[in-house]
């Protein structure tokens, strides 16, 4: 199955998944505070990953983290551009149970070749990934789609505990109030979406 092929079968397996997850009353929201963007866009995450891989920012496999995962659309892109394992980490119970629900339907239905793991639990904390079955120190690439404290424990412990060359992807419509807070990191890398509605940081974990 070609690259295409699966990126519109995973788009079409995830709106009916979020249409049956609305008629339970499960409701996705907005993002903390940003008020006009989710972390679903697949108008943004897949021109992203374009974008990074032809300009080599970033490489397939990984392993990559999705840090406040909620349903796992981006691990699911992840996984369709190579990238693996992939583990997903999610604090909201109902959201981890769909994005596995989901993900276990497209690795199925032969769309994505597994190796994406979600774990209900906190992405700043060592039981996720213990309970993933990875160091945090493994992972290669952690990405995140919320602008919060999260953040910034989570960045702190990236800048203290992994490797040169671990990279930290952070999506969201940045402004002044909006900036990411990842001090210590280095700032690699910008995009932004083609509609100029948000931006990717790329931040690289950097020692002389």
């Amino acid at each position: 199955m070609d690259k295409l092929t699966r990126l519109y079968r995973i788009i079409e397996e995830y709106e009916r998944a979020r249409a049956s997850l609305n008629s339970r009353g499960i409701d996705f929201g907005q993002t903390e505070g940003n008020g006009f963007w989710t972390a679903t866009r697949w108008d943004h995450i897949i021109p992203f990953l374009e974008w990074s891989i032809k300009n080599k920012v970033l490489s397939p496999p990984g392993p990559v983290v999705d840090a406040g995962s909620g349903t796992g659309e981006p691990s699911a892109v992840f996984n369709a551009y190579g990238f693996g394992p992939v583990v997903n980490i999610e604090l909201d119970r109902r959201l981890a149970s769909a994005a596995n629900e989901t993900i276990d339907a497209l690795v199925k239905e032969g769309v994505l070749g597994g190796g994406i793991t979600t774990i209900e639990g906190d992405f700043t904390k060592d039981d996720a990934y213990k309970a993933a079955g990875i160091p945090f120190e493994g992972a290669r690439y952690f990405y995140h789609a919320i602008n919060s404290k999260p953040l910034r424990d989570l960045a702190r412990r990236i800048r203290e505990e992994s490797p040169p060359g671990t990279k930290l992807i952070v999506y969201g419509m940045f402004d002044k109030v909006f900036m990411p807070h990842v001090n210590g990191l280095t700032l690699e890398h910008k995009f932004r979406t083609p509609d100029l509605m948000a931006d990717f940081f790329v931040y690289i974990v950097y020692r002389k």
